[in-house]
Order: C-alpha cells, then structure tokens, then sequence
C-alpha cells in the first residue's frame, strides 16, 4: 500500500490552484506552492512570494508578516507643555517589513487581529512646574495611556522618558500612532529628544 506518494521523488504534483514540488523550487505558478528548497527548507508561496520558510532545523520565517521599528534621530525642541498633545514623528526606519508604516508616524493594519507594540519616547527641558507627562498609543479602537510624574522623575532639564508596551486589538485598516504631552508649565517648551541611539522609538509586529 502507497502511503506517502511524493516522498523521495522530484516530480511536480500540481492540483488545480495548488503545486506541491520537491528539492528545487523551479515555478512560480499556482495560488499555494509548497516546495522545499536546494536546502530543503520548507516553503509556502503564493505564486512567486514567499509566504512562510521553514529551515531542515525547524526555524520559522514569515517574510510578508507586518512589523516595524522606526525612531527619531534628533530633538525636536519647543514641543509640549501645559498639556499640548503631540504626534511623534519617527523620521528614521529600521526596518519595515510589508510597509504598513508611513509618514514617519502611522502604521496602518494590513489584517484584523493582535498586535504588540512597544514604545519609547525620552524628553528634555523640563521646567519646575511641569509635573505629568503621558505617553499614549492612539489607536482606531481605543487609546492606551501610560503615565509618570515627569518633574519627580527628573531633574530640571534632564533628560527623561516613557516606556510602554500593549497588545493591542486592531481591524483591518486601523492606525496607530504615539504621542506626547507634558501637563502644566508655561507654554511648549519641553523638548522631545532623538538620537540614532533610538532613545525614542516605536516598534510593532502582527501576533495572532
């Protein structure tokens, strides 16, 4: 009795929309290839984009998964204060995997599902009477606050900053973007501060 039909064979079995091919992957046509490599890896494709790749050792790749770092490079001075909230703008990419960021302070989601997102904003120029600082992840469905007493944190015209991380629930087309406001004090005098050193930054990725 034949069990496995395909093992051990170079043959192409090929189904309709689906394209099942062994030890070398030489077409790109159908709707779902799997194909394993000259390194036998194993691969999904939608025609000739590579979906999933998994190694002989069992690693995992998903190269058309949404994710992103980005960060600011450089201050940017006179910008919050007496509660003004202020979209960051991430000006640099690491990397931008599926492109679903943009403009240097959206990202926009490709799928409905779970995302994880982590941010850091760092800041300077404080004056003594600014005394709360808020971090917020804007998104379609809902805004996640993460707080500190920004003059009890730092000294006066020290730098300080705001960490925070969500999963956050998204729809298809939704965004999100990072923002800042320190509360009280005279005016926007408060610096949001950037460094290749990716002192400010705002990263994400697509889990489930």
């Amino acid at each position: 009795m034949t069990i496995n039909c395909i093992n051990n064979t170079t043959s192409i079995f090929d189904f309709g929309d689906i394209l099942i091919q062994g030890n070398a992957v030489t077409s790109s046509t159908g709707d779902l290839i799997i194909a394993t490599d000259g390194s036998n890896d194993i691969q999904f494709r939608n025609n000739s984009d590579l979906l999933l790749n998994m190694t002989f050792d069992g690693n995992l790749t998903l190269p058309k998964q949404p994710a992103f770092l980005v960060y600011k490079s450089s201050d940017s001075t006179n910008q919050t204060g007496a509660g003004a909230q202020i979209t960051i703008n991430f000006d640099t990419e690491v990397f931008d995997q599926s492109s679903n960021f943009a403009s240097g302070t959206t990202f926009t989601a490709p799928v409905t599902g779970m995302y994880l997102f982590s941010m850091l904003v760092s800041f300077s120029s404080l004056s003594s009477s600014m005394d709360v600082g808020k971090l917020r992840l804007v998104t379609s469905n809902r805004t996640y606050i993460f707080e500190l007493d920004a003059f009890n944190t730092v000294a006066i015209g020290a730098n300080g900053g705001i960490i925070g991380s969500v999963i956050a629930d998204m729809d298809a087309a939704d965004t999100a973007t990072v923002t800042l406001t320190i509360e009280d004090g005279a005016g926007n005098t408060a610096t949001i501060s950037g460094s290749t050193s990716m002192i400010t930054s705002f990263s994400g990725y697509l889990v489930a």
